[in-house]
């Protein structure tokens, strides 16, 4: 008798348990605020916006309890295009915010566990407060505020230590 592993299945997750994961991630981080909204009523798929204090903004698309993209912009930009709908694609206008959108995405497949769904979620919004001093940080190895004129946009996923990007290696 073959032994087969268990498939995942937290991509076709009851919606409920997104919703509550995500009430349980506002409770966690008061200056995060975090809205989840069912495009077209689906069941499945999630669009997550999360606000960072006064600092940045992100669009999370789940499907089930998987994170499958993730867009990060600044506090004053906006994450609906005129026709009202949920700008997924759009990058921001700041080097900024595109390079924490790219490491976004590598911390979102870092995360990312088909055995421990919950966990992945609220590891990944734990990493993405870490941005909360994101312009007051110090690179932990160059010890700069700046480098290329660019705070450390990168946090070791760990520690969620802040580095800049030339200085990760």
């Amino acid at each position: 008798k073959s032994r087969r592993k268990p498939q995942s299945i937290c991509h076709i997750a009851n919606p409920d348990h997104l919703t509550k994961t995500i009430a349980t991630v506002n409770k966690m981080f008061p200056d995060m605020k975090v809205t989840i909204s069912r495009p077209g009523g689906s069941h499945l798929n999630a669009v997550v916006e999360v606000h960072l204090d006064r600092i940045l903004k992100a669009v999370l698309i789940f499907k089930g309890l998987m994170i499958e993209w993730v867009v990060v912009k600044g506090w004053k930009e906006d994450l609906v295009k005129p026709d009202g709908q949920v700008d997924i694609w759009g990058e921001s206008r700041y080097q900024v915010f595109q390079r924490i959108t790219e490491n976004a995405n590598a911390a979102m497949l870092n995360f990312q566990s088909p055995v421990y769904p919950d966990l992945a979620v609220r590891s990944f919004m734990t990493y993405l407060h870490s941005f909360n001093s994101l312009f007051s940080d110090k690179c932990k190895k160059c010890g700069n505020h700046l480098q290329n004129n660019l705070p450390p946009t990168w946090r070791e996923f760990r520690t969620l230590e802040p580095f800049h990007q030339d200085c990760k290696i």
